[in-house]
């Protein structure tokens, strides 16, 4: 739902931006990504999402007891510049440093 903090000026747009993504995430199925199990609008007009429960830390307290250092970071390096398409052979995954 918009918080009610949104402008009344801006709600209408805000709730049609809001509808938008939530038909194109329910579109995306990956195990990375929240699965939308139902969107909409209430009776009041106002618009919602309704998203899968996951089990695990939220994001603040996640942060505080993780620490990441750059050693833990990867990341891939493409291929020298012309090179018109990624592949397995011209992709590898280094640590930084």
């Amino acid at each position: 739902m918009l918080r009610p903090d949104v402008p009344q000026d801006f709600r209408e747009q805000a709730a049609q931006r809001l509808l938008t993504e939530a038909r194109t995430a329910a579109k995306l199925q990956h195990p990375g990504i929240v699965r939308i199990t139902d969107y909409g609008q209430t009776g009041g007009g106002d618009p919602y999402i309704d998203m899968e429960r996951l089990d695990g830390l939220d994001p603040a307290t996640h942060s505080r007891t993780r620490t990441t250092s750059v050693r833990d970071v990867r990341y891939v390096q493409p291929n020298p510049v012309g090179s018109s398409r990624a592949s397995p052979k011209s992709m590898s995954s280094t640590s930084a440093r």
